[in-house]
């Protein structure tokens, strides 16, 4: 966090020093050196991605999807919003908000990230960015409820 938000070490938070990280890759033959992509991404993007690379089809259960697409047309449509959560804490981030949802709680956190890049101002319960706060809120429980855990998902050499 170097002192961000007066912090100096990462932690249960979602704020962007913490989960806005720079990916790196090299492939190559298959992306250009030189190419530099501003996209939304997840990390469990990573696997099919570097799966793609190798021409093999991610097993059943494998989150996210191949970057390649993106990479290979740096104007190819990927995400429109990405999500990240810790035990207790869900967030939705989208290239204009950023909804923060701590289970149980009565308090969350919404930024205007294109007027508050640096997250200073928290608007969750302002009532002017309610509509805001409940789009965010929706798709970040349509992400929770369509994401299946990996570790439940039956597999069909499964006894089970």
């Amino acid at each position: 966090m170097l002192g961000d938000h007066g912090l100096l070490f990462k932690g249960a938070y979602m704020y962007d020093p913490v989960v806005r990280v720079p990916l790196i890759l090299r492939a190559p033959g298959t992306i250009p050196a030189d190419r530099v992509v501003d996209s939304l991404v997840e990390e469990v993007e990573i696997l099919p991605t570097l799966l793609d690379l190798l021409g093999v089809k991610p097993p059943q259960g494998v989150q996210g999807k191949s970057l390649l697409p993106v990479v290979q047309n740096p104007n190819a449509k990927h995400r429109d919003a990405v999500f990240a959560e810790f035990p207790t804490i869900k967030m939705a981030r989208t290239r204009e908000w950023k909804l923060v949802h701590y289970t149980h709680a009565q308090y969350g956190e919404l930024y205007h990230l294109s007027e508050d890049p640096y997250e200073l101002t928290n608007l969750y319960h302002d009532p002017e960015y309610a509509p805001a706060r409940m789009e965010m809120l929706g798709m970040l429980f349509d992400w929770f409820t369509s994401t299946p855990d990996p570790k439940l998902v039956r597999r069909p050499d499964s006894s089970l």
